[in-house]
């Protein structure tokens, strides 16, 4: 219920609607994280097959006075979220471990596989901004 985006507060009224339970809102937030870090265990176990083409998704939230950048890598064929990555900034050290992290620092190899380095520079512009669109451009990761 927590993580399909009820609130505490939701979550006690259905406890309560439905059981005649009514925990507090502390009570309620200790089942969340004792559950989510039980979650979080069981799923280092699980070895997904996925293919060999992934998508890279950004999406910037406005979180009071600050931009949090949440970056998403999708496998193409199963839908499978491989990995999840939060940040405050946009740089190359927010992304660099997804690269190469074997390569020696601090680029760790990331122009090998940079999205600019990928996408020819005499590509499509974008009209308003002069920049190569790149949302939704398919990459291939090798195993």
């Amino acid at each position: 219920m927590y993580y399909g985006g009820m609130s505490l507060k939701a979550i006690r009224k259905h406890l309560d609607q439905q059981y005649g339970n009514k925990p507090s809102d502390s009570t309620i937030y200790d089942w969340v994280t004792r559950f989510t870090k039980v979650a979080v265990n069981k799923t280092r176990e699980y070895k997904p097959e996925v293919g060999d083409v992934w998508v890279v998704d950004e999406n910037v939230l406005k979180v009071g006075d600050y931009d949090v950048w949440c970056w998403d890598i999708i496998d193409t064929d199963t839908k499978f979220l491989v990995a999840s990555h939060m940040s405050l900034t946009r740089t190359i050290r927010d992304v660099h471990g997804w690269w190469f992290p074997e390569k020696p620092g601090p680029e760790h190899g990331c122009f090998e596989s940079n999205i600019d380095v990928v996408i020819s520079a005499d590509a499509p512009r974008e009209e308003i901004c002069g920049s190569v669109p790149t949302r939704g451009t398919l990459c291939r990761v090798y195993k």
